[in-house]
């Protein structure tokens, strides 16, 4: 009985010893996300309705400084820059021209026969360095 009591005891006592092992992670699925199967051509990539979404960081106080020479202000203090021209404003990112209704936005980008002629054929490094310094 001594001994049955013994080896129960022992067998209780190692039980409390058993080393817990974590099942590995599964692995990274690889492929194309959900949605991007059928991508038509002409949409960079993103399908419809699933455009980027465009925003500006705001560096400093906004001013507006009048480029001399042109109807088009610069928009300072805002990442991308950021420029008004005839009440509506307008920033690029990857090359493409985006309107918005405000400096934050929201942007939608702007075909290039719909860009102000004060902006067509211009780039925003080109414009900001045509803004007098401060």
């Amino acid at each position: 009985m001594t001994r049955i009591f013994a080896v129960c005891t022992g067998l209780v006592l190692l039980s409390g010893c058993v080393v817990y092992s974590p099942s590995p992670p599964p692995p990274p699925v690889v492929g194309v996300p959900p949605g991007h199967g059928r991508v038509p051509p002409g949409h960079g990539g993103i399908p419809p309705g699933q455009a980027k979404k465009r925003s500006v960081v705001v560096l400093a106080p906004v001013r507006y400084i009048l480029i001399p020479g042109t109807s088009i202000y610069y928009v300072e203090g805002t990442q991308p820059e950021v420029f008004y021209v005839s009440g509506n404003f307008y920033a690029q990112w990857e090359s493409v021209w985006h309107i918005g209704p405000a400096y934050e936005g929201p942007w939608a980008p702007l075909p290039p026969n719909d860009l102000p002629p004060a902006l067509k054929g211009q780039t925003p490094p080109g414009l900001k360095r045509r803004v007098p310094p401060s």
